[in-house]
């Protein structure tokens, strides 16, 4: 079993816009990443930080970064870009619904950052359908701003453990999120992915790391459903 680990503390300007430095941003993966090598037995790569994070590594202009992995953790801000998701990183911006977690992309992939979906968006399940992702099971985020602080940071550790002993993804995610959520303004959120609906849906109820990684590869594109 293999998992990544990535993040971002600091951005260069784009334009007028300035992104604040998240100089706490390393701690969730990091916590994550050390908690579910030793639980259970995974072996952990970082593979990248700040300058060094690059979505060309990811999307496929350079690189496919995150292949082979079972699970990709990665942290930074995140907004909503013409109705998509947007890791923002240091010096670029990763849409991993629309590149990156195709091919031999992960079976979980989860993005510490703002604003994975908008909730009351009707089509916020579109860019997630519109490509076929063999081993893409679900994608866990925030529905809202994601606080990143020191305490808030505990949620990859937390997660992991959860994960490790045999909770199901989804709700391991949204109750460790929950857990370390100091003023109540976390609003966490999984997306499972199906080959019809009511595998998506068992998924978010049942699906365990063990039962995520022994699914087949699906073949079409994936009935999408959420958990907040």
């Amino acid at each position: 079993m293999h998992t990544q680990v990535a993040w971002t503390t600091f951005f260069r300007w784009r334009g007028m816009t300035w992104l604040s430095r998240l100089i706490y941003s390393y701690r969730a993966p990091i916590l994550f990443g050390t908690e579910i090598a030793y639980l259970q037995g995974m072996r952990v790569e970082v593979t990248g930080a700040d300058e060094r994070l690059l979505a060309s590594d990811y999307d496929g202009r350079t690189k496919r970064m995150a292949d082979g992995a079972d699970i990709l953790y990665i942290a930074g801000h995140g907004r909503q870009a013409r109705g998509q998701f947007e890791l923002l990183l240091h010096s670029d911006e990763w849409r991993p619904a629309s590149a990156g977690l195709d091919g031999n992309g992960p079976r979980v992939a989860i993005f510490d950052a703002c604003n994975l979906i908008t909730p009351n968006d009707g089509d916020w399940a579109a860019p997630w359908m519109a490509a076929v992702r063999p081993n893409l099971r679900l994608v866990l985020g925030f529905a809202s701003n994601a606080t990143v602080s020191k305490a808030a940071s505990f949620r990859g550790e937390e997660f992991a453990e959860r994960v490790a002993r045999g909770d199901t993804i989804a709700g391991a995610w949204i109750a460790a999120v929950r857990s370390h959520d100091a003023h109540g303004r976390d609003r966490p959120v999984a997306i499972a992915f199906g080959s019809d609906d009511t595998e998506a849906k068992h998924l978010l109820g049942h699906g365990n790391l063990a039962t995520v990684l022994s699914m087949p590869p699906l073949t079409s594109a994936a009935v999408v459903r959420r958990q907040l």
